[in-house]
Formats: C-alpha cells, sequence, structure tokens
C-alpha cells in the first residue's frame, strides 16, 4: 500500500516541543483531542519576537493540525511564513516539503528538500522529507541516501530518540521488513506516546499484508490520538483487507469527517465503492473530495487508474498512468493495485499481467511478484505461479497468505501428496489417502455433468495450459489447505470455490468429523461447475448474484433454510431489489443477510427462468461477454428496464416471504417487545411469542390470554396459548382444543395443523397425527426443521403403521427439498430396500447418498449389495472395492469383492480376494466354493 508519505509526512509532532510557550500544553492537549481547527485558530499569527526554538515547535504543531484537517493550501502558506521568520532553520524547510507533497507539487518539494539539506543534512526531519519525496517520485538515488542516513544513524553508540527510531524503521522498511518493525518497538519504548511511530508502523505493516500488526499499531494510535485521520484511514484499510466492509465504511466517515481531503480514506472509500462494482461512485468519491492539484499524488493517481480500468475505459486509464510515469518512472505499487483490482472482478489473466508489469517496474517490489503468482495459481499455472510467490515471500516474509499458500502447493508440487487423473475436459488432483474412494466416482461423472452444462450455457471452457487446456479439479486434504490455497488463510466457510479455470474443494472425508463441512459433494461439483461456465461464457463480466444464483439453480438447491430469515427481513423492509442485490454480497447490512442473499440470487433466477425461459442466461451471460453492462443486458433479453424489473422481483419476493409461516411478525425487536406495555391484542401476542420463545412459558400463556381477550378471532394467538399449554403445563387437552380453535378460526393455520398432529404423536393417536401432518406438509412444504419435521415424523409414522409405499413417497419429497441431507439420502434407500422396491432403484438410492458422505462404509456395502442384486456387477465392484479402500479388513468388502469378481470372470481379482478374506476369518464352506469356481476360470493370456 503505497500511501505512507501522504499519510504520515512530517509527523514530528511533539518529538521537539517543550512547554515553553505560553499556551502550547493546551494547544497539545486540543491537538491530541484532534479539534485541530481550535489549534489553528487559537494559535494566532507568527509572534516574531518569540524565541526561534518557541516559534518552531508552536508553529510546527499548528501546521501538522491543518495536515490533519486537510487545509494543505494553509499549511504551505503558514510554512512560507515560517521560513520567512526563520529561514536558516532546516526543519521549517523540511515542514514545506511535506506540505508541497500533500498537494503532488513535487517539483516545489524537491526545491525545499534541497533546502532542508544544505541547512540541516543530519537533520532527520529534512532526511524524512527527502526520503518521502524519493519513494513517491520514483528516486533510487535519493532514497538510497535518506536510507542510508538512517542505517548510519542507528550505527552510532548513543540513545536514539523516538522520532530517530521512527525515521530508521521507514527507511529500512523495503529492505528489512523485520529490521524495521524492530525499530518501531524500539520507539514505542523509547516514548509510548509518541504516535506518529505507531502511525508509520501501522502503514509499514499494511504495506507488508501483516494485518494483526496492523491492527494493533493503529488502534495504540487512536487509543492516544482518537480522532487522528491517519490512524482512523489505516485502521480502515484493515478491516477492508479482512473484509470488515462495515467497520471499514464506518471509519472512513470518521476520517473524512475530520479531514474531507484525506488521500487514504479517499483511496479507501473508492476501493469499497469498487468491490460493489460502483465504479462510477468510487471515481467520483476521489475526484469530489480531492483539492486540486492532490489528484497528481502518486496515490491518488494509481486509485483512478484503478476505477477507471474498473469501467473499461484504458484510454483514459492510460493517461492516467502516464501522468503518474511522469512523477514516479517506475510505479510498481500502481500496477500492483491494478492487479488486485482485476482479481477482484475475477479477471485473472489481466491480473496476472499487472503483476508482471509491476515486476518489470521494480523487480524488487514484492506486490508484483505476489500479484503474479497467486493470480497464475488462480488460473491453475501452479509451476510458475509457485515460482513467483516464493519470490514474493522471500521479499516479504509477513505475507501470511503467500506462506500458508506455498506450504500447501509444496505438498502437490514438491512432497508429491497428490494423485492426477486426466479426462478429456479435466485434470483432476487427490490426495493418496482419497484417491481410491474418490475417483472412481468423479471418473464415473464428471465428463457426463460436463457436457451437459457445456450444452446448457453454449461454451466450451479452457482450462490451465499445464494442465494441457484442461479444467484444474483439485480436492485438498484437509479444509485448512482448502482454505490457504483457495483464500490465503484459515476459515473460508465453504465446501468449495471456483476462479473460472480451477475448482478447488475440501475432501469430503472431513464431513465425518465436523458438521458445518457435511453436504452433497455431487451438488457442491456441480455449483463450482456451474460458476466455471458462467465465469467463462462472460468473460468473467457475470455478477456475483447471478452466477451464484444460476449455480444454485443448476445443483437443485432450494434455500428453504432461510426461509424464516426472509420472512423477518421482507416484514421489516431490509431486503434489496435485483439493482442492489450485488451489494449484499459484498457489504451485508444485517446478520444473515449473505446467507440470505444467495437465496434472493435464486428466487432471482427463478423469476428470470418463469418470465423468459431459461434459454435467456445463456442470452444474458453473451451480452455480458461482449462488455454489455448487467442492466443493459437485463433490459435486452427481459424486455423491462430496471425499474420494471425491481418491480417483478419485489412482487416474486413477497410472494414467497408471505408462505413463510412465522408468528412473530412485528416489524420491532425481540428486546424492544419485552420492555415495551401492551396496548392492543398485537401487543400481546408479540409479548406471547418472546416470552414463549425465551421458555417464559406460563407469562407466555397469560400473555396470549390477554390477547385473545381483546380480539377472541387473533388465530396466533390460540396457536401460542396451546403451545404454551402443551410445553409449560402438560395440559395437552387444552392445547388440543387451542390449536383445534385455531383450526377453526382460519383452515389453512400451518401450525395449529403442525402442532395438533404432533398431540396426536405424543396420545398414539396415529389417524390424527397423520392427517394433521399431512395437512401442514401441504400448507408449507418447505418447513423442515431439525426437530419435529412433519417429514421425519410422518415417515416414522408410516413404517409403524405398515405404509411403507406412503413413507417412501414422503421421503422422495424429502430428498428434493433437501438433497445434501445425508441422513435423509439413507432413510430413503433404506426405505426403498424394505418396501421391496427394484434393485437397481435401491442401488440407484444408495449411490446417491454416497454423495452425501463417501467415507461412510456401510453406505457403500449397501450399494455394491443392491448393484450386486440386480446384476449390475460393475458398480458392484466400484462399491466394494470403496468399502475395503476405507477399512482395510472389512470382511464384507473382500468376499464382496470375490463373488463380484467371479461374476465378471477376473479370475486373479478373484483370487486375491478369496485370501484377504480368508485372513479376516471367513467361513471355509462359502470361501471354497468361490475359490474353485474361480480357479475353474480361464488364465487371462497377457
Amino acid at each position: 500500500m503505497r500511501v505512507c508519505a501522504l499519510v504520515i509526512g512530517g509527523c514530528g509532532v511533539f518529538a521537539c516541543l517543550g512547554a515553553t510557550a505560553v499556551g502550547l500544553e493546551r494547544l497539545q492537549t486540543l491537538f491530541a483531542d484532534g479539534v485541530y481547527g481550535d489549534v489553528i485558530r487559537r494559535a494566532g499569527s507568527l509572534d516574531l519576537e518569540m524565541p526561534p526554538e518557541r516559534l518552531l515547535g508552536r508553529h510546527e504543531l499548528v501546521i501538522q493540525a491543518a495536515f490533519k484537517a486537510g487545509r494543505y493550501e494553509e499549511a504551505i502558506e503558514r510554512t512560507a511564513a515560517l521560513i520567512g521568520a526563520l529561514p536558516s532553520v532546516g526543519r521549517a524547510w523540511a515542514l514545506r516539503a511535506e506540505a508541497l507533497l500533500h498537494l503532488g507539487r513535487h517539483d516545489q518539494a524537491r526545491e525545499a528538500v534541497r533546502k532542508a539539506l544544505h541547512l540541516e543534512p543530519g537533520g532527520v526531519s529534512s532526511q524524512l522529507a527527502r526520503l518521502h519525496l524519493a519513494r513517491l517520485t520514483g528516486d533510487q538515488r535519493g532514497a538510497r541516501r535518506a536510507e542510508d542516513f538512517f542505517f548510519g544513524l542507528y550505527r552510532e553508540a548513543r540513545e536514539l530518540t523516538a522520532e530517530e527510531l521512527r525515521g530508521i524503521g521507514e527507511a529500512a522498511g523495503r529492505e528489512d521488513p523485520h529490521g524495521a518493525w524492530k525499530a518501531f518497538q524500539e520507539a514505542h519504548e523509547r516514548d509510548p506516546l509518541y504516535v506518529p511511530a505507531y502511525i508509520s508502523a501501522g502503514y509499514h505493516c499494511l504495506a507488508f499484508f501483516s494485518w494483526d500488526k496492523a491492527r494493533g499499531e493503529f488502534d495504540r494510535a487512536l487509543g492516544i490520538w482518537p480522532l487522528c485521520p491517519d490512524a482512523r484511514s489505516g485502521r480502515a484499510a484493515v478491516s477492508l483487507a479482512l473484509g470488515e466492509y462495515e467497520d471499514a465504511a464506518e471509519r472512513l466517515a470518521g476520517a473524512l469527517e475530520v479531514n474531507p481531503h484525506h488521500a487514504v480514506a479517499l483511496q479507501q472509500k473508492a476501493v469499497l465503492l469498487a468491490l460493489e462494482g460502483n465504479f462510477r461512485g468510487g471515481l467520483d468519491a476521489v475526484r469530489e473530495g480531492a483539492l486540486p492539484g492532490q489528484c497528481l499524488t502518486p496515490t491518488l493517481l494509481a486509485t483512478e487508474a484503478e476505477l477507471l480500468d474498473g469501467l473499461r475505459r484504458e484510454v483514459e486509464r492510460d493517461q492516467v498512468l502516464q501522468t503518474l510515469v511522469g512523477i514516479d518512472p517506475r510505479p510498481a505499487f500502481a500496477y500492483a493495485s491494478l492487479a488486485r483490482a482485476r482479481a477482484r472482478q475475477r479477471s485473472f489473466p489481466e491480473a496476472v499481467g499487472w503483476g508482471r508489469k509491476a515486476i518489470e517496474a521494480d523487480s524488487r517490489h514484492w506486490e508484483g511478484y505476489y500479484e503474479a503468482g497467486i493470480n497464475l495459481l488462480r488460473l491453475g499455472e501452479e509451476r510458475e505461479g509457485r515460482r513467483l510467490l516464493d519470490r514474493s515471500f522471500r521479499l516479504n516474509p509477513f505475507n501470511v497468505w503467500a506462506y500458508n499458500t506455498l506450504n500447501v502447493v509444496d505438498r502437490d508440487l514438491v512432497h508429491r501428496e497428490y494423485v492426477y487423473h486426466d479426462t478429456p475436459h479435466f485434470r483432476v488432483k487427490l490426495h493418496r489417502r482419497d484417491d481410491e474412494v474418490l475417483w472412481p466416482y468423479l471418473e464415473m461423472w464428471l465428463e457426463s455433468a460436463y457436457e451437459q452444462l457445456s450444452k446448457a450455457y453454449g461454451v466450451e471452457p479452457v482450462g490451465p495450459r499445464e494442465c494441457g487446456g484442461r479444467l484444474l479439479l483439485l480436492i485438498l486434504q484437509t479444509y485448512e489447505a482448502f482454505s490457504a490455497r483457495t483464500a490465503g488463510l484459515p476459515g473460508l466457510g465453504a465446501l468449495g470455490a471456483c476462479f473460472g479455470q480451477v475448482i478447488t474443494m475440501p475432501s469430503p472425508r472431513l464431513g465425518r468429523v465436523f458438521e458445518t463441512h457435511r453436504g452433497n459433494w455431487q451438488r457442491v461439483l456441480i455449483h463450482e461447475l456451474t460458476h466455471v461456465m458462467t465465469l467463462q461464457r462472460s468473460r468473467y463480466r457475470v455478477s456475483r448474484w447471478l452466477t451464484e444464483g444460476l449455480s444454485q439453480r443448476e445443483e437443485g438447491a432450494t434455500a428453504y433454510i432461510s426461509d424464516p430469515l426472509l420472512a423477518r427481513a421482507w416484514n421489516a423492509g431490509q431486503l434489496p431489489g435485483l439493482a442492489d442485490l450485488e451489494r449484499a454480497f459484498t457489504r451485508p447490512q444485517f446478520a444473515g443477510q449473505l446467507a440470505l442473499s444467495y437465496q434472493q440470487a435464486l428466487l432471482a433466477v427463478r423469476l428470470l427462468e418463469k418470465d423468459h425461459g431459461g434459454e435467456a442466461f445463456g442470452q444474458l451471460l453473451g451480452l455480458l461477454a461482449e462488455g454489455t453492462s448487467e442492466k443493459d443486458a437485463l433490459q435486452e433479453v427481459t424486455g423491462r428496464d430496471m425499474g420494471e424489473l425491481d418491480q417483478a422481483y419485489a412482487l416474486w419476493l413477497s410472494e414467497h416471504a408471505e408462505r413463510v409461516p412465522y408468528l412473530l411478525r412485528a416489524g420491532v425487536g425481540e428486546s424492544e417487545i419485552e420492555g415495551m406495555r401492551p396496548a392492543t391484542p398485537q401487543d400481546w401476542l408479540d409479548r406471547a411469542v418472546v416470552e414463549f420463545k425465551r421458555k417464559k412459558y406460563e407469562e407466555a400463556f397469560v400473555s396470549a390470554d390477554a390477547a385473545i381477550a381483546l380480539e377472541p378471532t387473533l388465530v396466533d394467538a390460540h396457536v401460542v396459548r396451546g403451545l404454551s399449554a402443551s410445553e409449560g403445563r402438560q395440559d395437552y387437552d387444552l392445547a388440543e382444543e387451542c390449536f383445534t380453535e385455531a383450526i377453526a378460526l382460519d383452515p389453512s393455520c400451518f401450525f395449529a395443523h403442525l402442532h395438533l398432529g404432533l398431540l396426536g404423536v405424543k396420545s398414539d393417536r396415529v389417524e390424527m397425527a397423520i392427517r394433521e401432518l399431512e395437512i401442514a406438509r401441504q400448507l408449507y412444504p418447505r418447513y423442515h426443521p431439525e426437530k419435529d419435521s412433519p417429514y421425519t415424523v410422518l415417515v416414522e409414522l408410516y413404517v409403524e403403521a405398515g405404509e411403507r409405499r406412503k413413507a417412501v413417497e414422503v421421503m422422495r419429497d424429502l430428498r428434493v427439498l433437501s438433497p445434501g441431507d445425508g441422513e435423509a439420502a439413507r432413510g430413503y434407500a433404506r426405505l426403498l430396500r424394505r418396501s421391496g422396491a427394484p434393485a437397481a432403484d435401491v442401488a440407484e438410492a444408495f449411490q446417491d447418498a454416497v454423495w452425501t458422505d463417501p467415507f461412510d462404509v456401510d453406505m457403500h456395502l449397501d450399494a455394491a449389495e443392491a448393484w450386486e442384486k440386480a446384476g449390475a456387477f460393475a458398480p458392484a465392484w466400484r462399491e466394494f472395492c470403496a468399502a475395503t479402500a476405507i477399512r482395510g479388513r472389512c470382511l464384507d468388502g473382500w468376499l464382496g469383492r470375490s463373488r463380484v469378481a467371479l461374476a465378471q470372470e477376473k479370475k486373479q481379482a478373484g483370487l486375491d480376494a478369496v485370501v484377504k478374506a480368508a485372513e479376516l476369518g471367513a467361513g471355509e464352506t462359502d470361501l471354497k466354493r468361490i475359490r474353485e469356481q474361480l480357479e475353474r476360470l480361464p488364465t487371462p493370456v497377457k
């Protein structure tokens, strides 16, 4: 992050100030409190009668206050006046240089630095001004001379001041990041209240992607100077880098309130807007916030180029870059910034190109190697990507992203822990522990999935050159490895990821250990493979909401789990329209909105499909590939402008939200309800619901009674009263009365039918239970909580009643609703088997269940036996082999392998299986028969 010189230049505040001038202590207090305008106003004009040291100290503080407040022209004027009074003081000239740099007046700043060095060649402020100017303008000779000065200072056999140590830290930052960090820490020890050292250290850590350290430095600075815009902006940059967007926005607003022209705050605000795809807004923020001349500073020029690139205004972008090159002939930081921006837009090939350009500009600039390397890895060019990433890490050992990624890549490229398989369109990499179990499933399915999706979206995706143009599918052994390979950090929180040419997944083995990692990995693969299609079909221009919506559509997602959140958000007016849906992915505004955004994306895609057919998506992606904006592409495909689409989408959302049964529909929070004095029937009902949720059953009963007393036809009040009677008093007769009354008032009351059915289960009235639960299921088929789901309860009731076919029907519906539910998949397959369904149907069901947990030995055995019974020996062999691969001493698996080998006339494989089964204690009678039959088979001719 190339921002330090514009932010912290000349911040020698309090370093040489004593409390000698009248009112100086008060000015220092105002400065620390961030009341910079008062500092400037109360300081008054220059008092030429004041001794030079006191005059310099007092007015340096005022000039720094002008810096902090963004009053840069005033700062320049004050430095001119100070120099008029103290023309032979180098520190005054250094202050002038720093002031001029804020407004991009590099030639004038160069003259001021020359004067400062002439007057005080050993002055810390003079050398810092030289360092800042040299680094901003790419003057390597000037930077080296300043660095040499500070390195010499460090070798002096004396106790250094905090200001000197801070200068050493800044000077050492590029060549010796660890040494710089050490110097900053020594500065803190020397003077714990010297804030500029914390700010310099924070930006140093930002520049090397050491987020935790940067956060600590900025927080310590803010603990002393709470309104300091430099520290606020730096802290916001940390939050932005870590994806904490709302925190970043709040901190940036605070920084810009103090200094509306703060370069880093403007830069970070623009980046935040660009993350939402609002490049126009980011460009306006920079151009409107910056003062005349300030846009000529390298930081803001680089930001402007990045935003113009996002708008695909390449000619203007190149003009801005040419202006920047006129200031800094080797602006590697700007090219690296462009690479990062392109990567955020998933334009990975372009990101690699900008990374390479950064390397060409400065072969010692670690960010160029990092951006080129990490984006080559995202494109699947792993060997070259690893080489560049390793070079980056050697230049910046602070970069934990590079460290984590290299560790994962090396397990494959260096330690050879992965097995490779090539198909016509894929290269698959599997860990050796997983290969024997997972590869047979991928081998039988991947190409057919590719053909289906390729045809649907009209695209033949290309993969990495390193893989011969095949797509790369990488299934990592651990979740940490998956997260690091995908994002560089642990804790990604996903079951798969796609970069357009590369798909990464954690091993489904992990689902046996971590409940959060369970799912249907076939559907995860479909989801990620659809991303490949939509990204490449649109030339990586598809929006997040559209690609996520289409991926969910293809995998058969229903998103029923988010229904309650959808209803709550709709009633609270929190759901964004189609035009703002992208922002909900990047900057969620309330708890759960990111998860809800996926459901909204799916609903948006379903609406487009309903109104315009599935072929609309190929047309839409094709228009995006041509460079058409999403707004214009949607209008061309649908014939409706964004306003009309938003209206249709709002109606569609309302239809779905209003179908969700939800007792607490009030637009107020639970704490507000609990604290208010009920006045209306709805007030009493809201209170009853909150009390019931908090298990205050008697209070809930009383509140529901009060609601009914005021309005006897309030259906939900009868439901809550019944629930409270059942759960609190265990008075099931009274509860039944309440639910029956609710149904009499409203026959479509879902919760009344549901809980009346559950009461029937408790009282062994099976017929009533089945009737009411089936009505509930028909009223709202998307209700499937972990406990008391109508689906699971009905299946048990039907099985106990001997009606297995009806149980199968209910379970089949559940499989459609919850395709990733492993328990439901297993239950469905076993029900089919018990109901006497054809063996092939049973086998298909077990095979489908295997996708939810491919490391479940019993499921493989069940599938194998069903295939064997159906006479399908090839899949039976696959399943028995999977069982023995997972559990080497699986007797049933080896016996099955021997039987199937006999059926397939695989003599040697069968005999090997017989030997293994005998070792595990199989009965000799069965083995003898199989062995004899195998031995009678002809020996294959090699």
